[in-house]
């Protein structure tokens, strides 16, 4: 599929204008390009201008007079700021979403704004890296007052532009809180704040259902580049393995692309698994699929999870089991925490991590036999 960005044309010219209000462009009292102007220099048409500038005036930093054009509000000094917030790879999951849209709408009610630098392009293309740095440069030039950051998923440290976000922000004294992962590799810990979710807890409780539903050979399946978080999944869901006396081979845990049908029969065929632990729900949508094309049922066959409880995962043929985090909350503390820094500097890095809660659907089946209430492990 063609690359695409979700961020909408309003919203592009409601980022520009919010940065050239926060650093200084056009002073207070100052009359604004006229929409036609503005549509003219952002390429776009005349409706999606006054779009954005209703937004600058439903912000209260611009009002309007009849007759005589648009011009800045007047506000005490500081009295307003201007937060960043800068998702990469924004669409690769469908947490960041209503995660960004909660951390907006709180940030605004609190009488500031906040402008988004997201990208649904793949994240190791060139041109997303240089957009992303582009974009941090603006909110460092505008002196905005925080930052919220997901972190790009990264393959290896050479490839990690992480660090040159983060190193580039601390230089300027901007607060940077980073949403769902670190930007160090587990164990090791950054100095930043970081609020996301228990991801060892939470596949543990996965795994934990599937052996109490009397399976034996669970597998994870992942995408070829994913999120460090995934490594705790895995310890987590390998520590209830372990606690129940239940072997989990190395081998259980793959890599492969799940449109692919060759490689996935020949991964059912080889390992033999009953159950298979997605690395998200549209991991697991795409292998529920391939998996109807080669006649594998589920969950008569092989039950499926996921993570993440997207907003189609009771549509799929089966309705998938999987963990739904709490993003309104995780928005609603990333907010939290960057008030708390704002204030107090000097506080100590603090990490929140959520609770996801378990969604049981049919895409699980319990193979205890009937007549006992403990089964034995595979041999």
């Amino acid at each position: 599929m063609p690359e695409k960005t979700r961020e909408p044309k309003h919203q592009q010219v409601l980022n520009s204008l919010l940065q050239d209000l926060g650093s200084g462009r056009f002073k207070e009292g100052e009359k604004l390009p006229t929409e036609m102007e503005l549509a003219q220099c952002f390429a776009v048409s005349r409706p999606t201008v006054t779009k954005a500038v209703q937004e600058l005036v439903q912000l209260g930093l611009v009002f309007r007079k009849a007759g005589a054009g648009t011009f800045v509000e007047k506000t005490k000094s500081n009295q307003r700021r201007i937060f960043g917030l800068i998702v990469p790879e924004l669409g690769d999951s469908e947490i960041f979403d209503p995660v960004c849209n909660q951390i907006t709408n709180l940030i605004q009610k609190q009488g500031h704004f906040v402008q988004w630098a997201g990208t649904n392009s793949k994240p190791f293309h060139r041109e997303t890296i240089e957009h992303v740095f582009a974009a941090c440069k603006q909110l460092i030039d505008a002196e905005v007052a925080g930052v919220f950051f997901a972190p790009f998923v990264t393959p290896g440290e050479a490839l990690n532009p992480n660090q040159k976000i983060v190193n580039g922000f601390r230089k300027a004294g901007i607060p940077v809180v980073l949403l769902d992962r670190d930007i160090e590799m587990f164990p090791h810990r950054s100095d930043f704040d970081l609020v996301g979710v228990d991801h060892l807890r939470a596949q543990a409780r996965i795994a934990r259902l599937l052996i109490d539903t009397g399976h034996r050979r669970i597998a994870f399946w992942l995408w070829d580049n994913v999120a460090n978080t995934i490594q705790l999944r895995i310890a987590g869901a390998q520590h209830v393995f372990l606690e129940s006396g239940i072997p989990f081979e190395q081998k259980l845990i793959q890599t492969c692309d799940p449109n692919n049908m060759q490689q996935v029969s020949t991964l059912i065929q080889k390992l033999n698994p009953d159950a298979i632990m997605c690395a998200n729900d549209i991991f697991a949508a795409k292998l529920m699929k391939t998996l109807d094309m080669i006649s594998v049922k589920v969950p008569e066959d092989l039950s499926v999870t996921g993570y993440d409880d997207v907003q189609y995962a009771t549509l799929f043929r089966v309705p998938l089991s999987t963990l739904s985090q709490p993003c309104d909350k995780i928005g609603e503390i990333a907010v939290r925490l960057m008030n708390d820094r704002i204030k107090k500097p000097d506080l100590p890095a603090r990490e929140v991590t959520l609770t996801p809660s378990l969604k049981i659907r049919e895409s699980i089946t319990n193979r205890r036999p009937a007549d006992s209430s403990q089964s034995a492990p595979s041999k």
